[in-house]
């Protein structure tokens, strides 16, 4: 080069027709590489592993994302109504959107697409830091800032304590959804930005996935069930 002494510079191709072998070994020869013959500078150019990986990993996510709106949007639309976008999302949520109208521009001239602009971190705080009402922190600062007794104090925290809250807390924050959910989108990032995988990553996200759908498929299950008190109702 240009600017660096190097005695000497090797491309090594590994290559295996046992993907187990493969996926265990790649590490432990690059480990080799750097301990034992003291290689300064390794990089890999090209990690059929984790590609292989990261296709199988993107499908479950995928079908997560699309089970989690399909769930937001049935929940919402039926039990607040057409105008839940602006009630139950936070404004730098629906700020962000407003950003990426441009990202689709065949079906958001028909149908609404908000939902999927929406990232994927943010998808899953609208179910496990949502409180129908709060979702703003204005909302909430101007709720504490009424508060002038003991019983107004009360209301305001029975207020947080709903029919409505409560529904989320059973069938999501008790399941650990939101730690899951969390789990999940480290992987997803690696995904998105085709970072190496090691096997554990697969076995994770395939774990996850089930712990995951499972939550969201029967929190759909009970949508029907859910009726807001007569309070909530005068409320919202």
């Amino acid at each position: 080069t240009l600017y660096d002494l190097i005695e000497a510079g090797f491309v090594i191709k590994v290559k295996s027709e046992n993907f187990e072998k493969l996926e265990r070994f790649r590490l432990l020869f690059v480990i080799h590489l750097r301990n034992r013959l003291s290689f300064e500078h390794i990089r890999i150019l090209t990690d059929d592993v984790s590609t292989e990986i990261s296709n199988k990993a993107y499908p479950l996510i995928n079908e997560l994302e699309n089970l989690l709106r399909r769930y937001i949007s049935k929940f919402f639309t039926q039990k607040i109504g057409l105008d839940w976008w602006q009630k139950a999302v936070p404004d730098k949520v629906i700020d962000k959107t407003k950003m990426r109208t441009g990202n689709e521009n065949v079906f958001s001239n028909i149908v609404q697409t908000d939902l999927t602009l929406i990232d994927f971190d943010d998808l899953g705080e609208i179910i496990y830091k949502h409180k129908l009402g709060f979702n703003r922190p204005q909302n909430l600062a101007d709720s504490l800032s009424q508060v002038n007794t003991i019983q107004e104090l009360e209301k305001l925290k029975a207020d947080l304590d709903s029919n409505y809250n409560r529904f989320f807390k059973e069938n999501f924050k008790d399941k650990g959804f939101d730690k899951k959910w969390k789990q999940l989108f480290k992987i997803r990032n690696k995904v998105a930005h085709n970072n190496l995988f090691v096997i554990d990553d697969l076995n994770n996200t395939v774990s996850l996935h089930d712990e995951l759908k499972e939550i969201i498929l029967n929190a759909e299950s009970k949508i029907d069930e859910f009726k807001f008190s007569v309070e909530e109702q005068v409320a919202i």
